[in-house]
């Protein structure tokens, strides 16, 4: 086969699994078992070690690999080559045969892995322990996942060692100082020990321009020694339960040395249990002039309004306000008074965000009602002219139990003048009250001026969540008419009452409504595609 055909059919290849094929069929057995996911998998594990004369053929190979990934997520090959998975025993035997040698690397071209160890026949601990072997000169971008045999399995009441992971991290950031990816993952029990560890792998890295943790929190040293990294880019960490306001007054301005905090980041997501002060104490360190994107998740804490606006009112007053361009926000329970719907979020709440001129897209999901006016839609259009994504909690209902919703203040008038402000809008999710002002009839209505958009005409917005915004009897005909007339291009009008569970205490009356509102809505989806066609037949 030529050189370039070689080259192109290993540059991709998942797992170390096609390597061992280059091997005599004496070296090496297969056996069948399940992968972490639950699927079938064929599992290669080494019979002997090779000898020099058969390593080379394996060379031969390896020096062609660009990117190991995870065999299952490797959808461009086939079944059975997806299905490959590795033991230890090969990464013990490659590691033999390249220290015997004394070649060099066996992948010298290598520029990403993906390592996630097997839990099937072995101790995922042992493939840490050889995982040197595939750490190139080129090697750029890493992800590992965590894998730890639980308690029950490995036949002890203590958590597993850190050790191993400590380990593979070492050998990384001896063999590949200047990695600019890490990422990190997590399927065995996440320890403060497996924190300490990962801190202490992550300070030997300083030229990283992505970091990312996913479901493993961080320890503060980790963080603090990131904010000093002028080549980091993107972070997405998870702070843990040690983060709290006397260990984040490192980053207190007075404190903190000039140009040493995050100067370089361009995004930004940040998790926690409980508190979103926290994160906020993050971004407000933040010294970069081109955070374009930041992203702010409490899994399970209280969250109240004021400190949405607070946590806004930081991003309004950082150094990247003329670029931040997505703010995402997914938080927990809202505090507001129930009775009152006093302390609710509200347009007051957002106005800080009226300050990113840029802005492009807006999401906040918070479990409480949200309150916006036809007035904060008219701001809203005003501020952010490049808006394309906005979704302001829209299904949000305050009894679980009867199904009642905090009534919508916007109305169909108020998503018109968001509509004309903002012409690249693709996605929006806001309540709305589509019966507190009545729809004039666009039906058989030449004049323009006439009709519910007032000439109006939307066709960039593709998908439409108005989520428990309740529909009153009458109205379906009206409302599909409406957004026929204003947004011709809708792909999806959602709404949220088909997925209220159903509780048993529900009387007959509050499930009979919910019903109602579901088919109204159902006739609006109905309805809509025909009457677009009726408006493209009267424009004409």
């Amino acid at each position: 086969m030529h050189e370039p055909a070689l080259d192109s059919l290993y540059d991709t290849i998942p797992g170390c699994a096609p390597l061992v094929y280059a091997l005599p069929r004496d070296t090496w057995v297969k056996k069948r078992g399940l992968t972490l996911e639950g699927r079938e998998a064929v599992y290669i594990s080494m019979r002997r070690v090779p000898r020099p004369e058969e390593m080379e053929r394996v060379r031969y190979y390896a020096r062609r690999v660009r990117h190991i990934l995870y065999g299952p997520y490797c959808f461009d090959f086939g079944p059975h080559t997806r299905s490959l998975q590795f033991s230890p025993t090969v990464l013990r035997a490659f590691t033999h045969c390249v220290q015997a040698d004394a070649k060099g690397p066996l992948l010298p071209r290598l520029q990403s892995l993906q390592f996630v160890p097997a839990l099937y026949g072995a101790d995922p601990e042992e493939y840490y322990y050889h995982a040197a072997v595939l750490f190139g000169p080129n090697l750029r971008k890493v992800h590992v996942q965590y894998t730890a045999l639980p308690p029950s399995a490995s036949g002890s009441d203590q958590s597993p060692s850190p050790e191993p992971f400590g380990c593979f991290l070492s050998a990384l950031g001896e063999k590949v100082p200047k990695l600019r990816h890490l990422s990190t993952s997590n399927a065995g029990r996440w320890t403060d020990a497996t924190a300490h560890v990962l801190a202490l792998g992550a300070s030997k890295f300083h030229h990283l321009t992505t970091f990312k943790t996913f479901t493993q929190p961080l320890e503060p040293r980790a963080l603090f020694h990131l904010a000093s990294l002028p080549s980091l880019r993107v972070i997405g960490a998870q702070l843990d339960h040690r983060f709290d306001e006397e260990m984040l007054s490192f980053f207190n301005p007075v404190r903190r040395r000039a140009g040493r905090s995050f100067h370089g980041l361009v995004e930004l997501r940040l998790d926690h249990d409980d508190f979103v002060q926290l994160p906020r104490t993050v971004i407000r360190a933040v010294q970069s002039f081109r955070l374009h994107c930041v992203h702010v998740r409490i899994r399970r804490g209280i969250t109240r309004a004021e400190h949405i606006r607070e946590l806004f009112k930081t991003l309004a007053g950082s150094d990247a306000c003329a670029v931040i361009h997505t703010v995402r926000l997914e938080l927990g329970d809202l505090m507001y008074n129930i009775a009152t719907l006093q302390d609710v979020v509200s347009g007051e709440t957002l106005a800080p965000l009226y300050a990113l001129k840029r802005l492009s897209h807006l999401s906040l999901h918070v479990k409480g009602p949200v309150t916006i006016t036809d007035e904060d839609l008219s701001d809203a259009a005003s501020a952010w002219p490049q808006l394309t994504h906005l979704h302001l909690e829209p299904g949000y209902r305050v009894s679980p139990l009867d199904g009642v919703v905090f009534k919508p203040s916007a109305t169909f008038a108020g998503l018109v003048t968001l509509a004309r402000g903002c012409p690249l809008l693709e996605h929006l999710g806001v309540a709305i009250n589509p019966h507190t002002a009545a729809l004039p009839d666009a039906r058989g209505t030449a004049d323009l001026r006439m009709r519910p958009g007032r000439g109006v005409l939307h066709r960039a917005l593709r998908r439409l969540d108005i989520g428990l915004s309740p529909l009153e009897e009458g109205k379906d005909v009206l409302f599909a008419a409406a957004l026929s007339d204003v947004f011709p291009g809708l792909q999806y009008i959602g709404d949220h009452w088909r997925y209220v569970p159903t509780q048993p205490m529900v009387d007959g009356a509050a499930r009979a409504r919910r019903e109602a509102y579901a088919k109204r809505w159902g006739n609006v989806r109905r309805l809509f595609p025909t009457l677009v066609q009726v408006r493209v037949q009267e424009r004409r």
